[in-house]
C-alpha cells in the first residue's frame, strides 16, 4: 500500500493519511479484522487534530496517542463504510484527490479527504463524531459494523452532565479541541419537558460543527447537526433519555490542509433548557432523515434537507427556510451489543510510537527499505 502511496504523491507530509489508509487497506485487501487494533489510541485523545495529528507530536507532549495515525483508520473506515459502499474505493479516491508532482502540496491531504467523502468539513466531522461515540455498549446501527464488538478501551472519553447542571457554559479540559479536534458531552435528560438549546461561537473566528445524538424512551434514535460561525441546535426533550453533544473545532473559514493544526480553539459550549420553540432549530447544514418502522409525534425543523422515510408516520411537521439543520429521526428496535456490552479485552493504554511502517515523510531510500520496515511493524504489533 505504501508503494502505491509513494507512487501517487511521494512528498505528502500528513501522517494519518499514510498510515490510516494503509491500515484500512489491511481490511480492503485481506479482510484483516485487526485493522482496528490501534483504534483505542486514536480515541483516547479526541481533542487533538483528528485528521492531521501523529504519535510523535502527541506522545511526548501528552503521553497518550502512541500509535494515533494507525488508529485514525476509524475515520477512513467511516468514509468508506458510512459515506461510501465499503469497497475500499474511498482510499483510492482519497489519494488521487491529493496527488501532485514534485514538492508542491496543492491539492493537499484535506482536499483529498473531502473529495473522497463528498462532504464539506463540518458534516464530515459530525459524522466521524457519531462513529467515534457509537462503539461497544453504546453501539447502534448508525455506527461502524465492527464497532459493536469493541470494548471500553475504544470508547471515546466524554464529560457527563444532568439537567440540574444546566444552564452551563461548558469548557472542555484538559485542552480545548484543536483544529478538527472534538469534545463530547453526555447529558442525562430523563424527565425533561422543555427543549435543549445548544450553541457556540468563536471570538477568534473559528468555524464549529455541532452534533446532538439522542435516544428516546420508545427505542427510537436520531440526531440534529449544525455547522458554521455560530451554530445552534434546539432539541425538544420530551420522552428522551440521553443526549450526546459533539463539538468539533473546524478552524478558520479558509482552512487549508497545510495550516498548523495544533491550535486549541476558544469555543465554549452553551447549554440551556427552555420552552419548546415553535420552529427555531437552526444551523448551517443540510442532510437526510432516514426512518424505518413507525414514527409518531411532532417535529419542527428550520433549514434545508432531504427526508427519506420507510414505514408509517403519524404527526405534524413543518419546515421553515433558513440556516439549515440536519435532523435524523429513526425508529430502532434495539442494539446488538447486549445490555452489559462485550468483555474487556485488557488492552493497555497508549505506549510510545514504535518503528511504524511509515511514521515520517518518506526519504529517498524508503522504497528499498519498505519490505524490511513492514515486517518490523508486524513483529512489533504482534509482540
Amino acid at each position: 500500500q505504501h508503494v502505491v502511496q509513494f507512487a501517487t504523491d511521494f512528498t505528502e507530509p500528513t501522517y494519518p493519511i499514510w498510515e490510516a489508509v494503509a491500515t484500512a487497506a489491511q481490511w480492503w485487501t485481506f479482510g484483516d479484522e485487526d485493522w482496528d487494533y490501534d483504534v483505542y489510541t486514536f480515541q483516547e485523545v479526541p481533542f487533538v487534530p483528528s485528521l492531521f495529528a501523529d504519535s510523535y507530536a502527541l506522545y511526548y507532549d501528552y503521553y497518550v496517542g502512541g500509535t494515533f495515525e494507525y488508529g485514525a483508520a476509524l475515520w477512513v473506515m467511516h468514509i468508506d463504510q458510512v459515506l461510501r459502499d465499503g469497497s475500499g474505493q474511498a482510499g483510492v479516491d482519497m489519494w488521487q484527490g491529493l496527488a501532485n508532482e514534485g514538492r508542491d502540496n496543492d491539492p493537499d491531504a484535506l482536499d483529498g479527504i473531502l473529495a473522497s467523502a463528498g462532504l464539506e468539513l463540518g458534516p464530515l466531522m459530525n459524522g466521524i463524531g457519531r462513529s467515534r461515540w457509537l462503539v461497544g455498549p453504546r453501539w447502534d446501527s448508525r455506527g461502524l459494523a465492527d464497532a459493536a464488538d469493541w470494548t471500553r478501551w475504544e470508547e471515546v472519553p466524554h464529560d457527563s452532565l444532568i439537567l440540574a447542571d444546566l444552564p452551563r457554559d461548558h469548557v472542555f479540559l484538559p485542552v480545548s479541541p484543536m483544529i478538527t479536534g472534538q469534545g463530547f458531552v453526555a447529558i442525562d435528560v430523563t424527565g425533561g419537558e422543555d427543549s435543549l438549546w445548544v450553541s457556540t461561537d468563536s471570538a477568534l473566528g473559528n468555524q464549529t460543527a455541532l452534533l446532538a445524538l439522542w435516544w428516546h424512551e420508545d427505542g427510537s434514535v436520531g440526531e440534529l447537526e449544525a455547522h458554521g460561525a455560530a451554530p445552534e441546535i434546539v432539541l425538544p426533550l420530551a420522552g428522551l433519555d440521553e443526549v450526546v453533544v459533539v463539538l468539533t473545532n473546524l478552524g478558520p473559514a479558509d482552512l487549508d490542509g497545510d495550516d498548523f493544526m495544533y491550535v486549541p480553539g476558544d469555543q465554549v459550549l452553551h447549554l440551556e433548557v427552555g420552552p419548546e420553540p415553535t420552529g427555531t432549530s437552526t444551523g448551517t447544514g443540510t442532510g437526510t432523515t432516514t426512518g424505518t418502522g413507525t414514527t409518531t409525534g411532532t417535529a419542527t425543523t428550520t433549514g434545508t434537507g432531504t427526508t427519506t422515510q420507510t414505514g408509517t408516520a403519524t404527526g405534524t411537521g413543518s419546515a421553515t427556510g433558513g440556516g439549515g439543520t440536519t435532523e435524523t429521526e429513526t425508529t430502532a428496535t434495539g442494539t446488538s451489543s447486549g445490555e452489559d456490552g462485550p468483555a474487556d479485552s485488557g488492552k493497555p493504554r497508549s505506549e510510545p510510537a514504535g518503528c511504524g511502517c511509515m511514521s515520517s515523510p518518506p526519504s529517498s531510500g524508503a522504497l528499498a527499505l519498505l519490505a524490511l520496515v513492514a515486517l518490523r511493524r508486524r513483529q512489533l504489533r504482534t509482540a
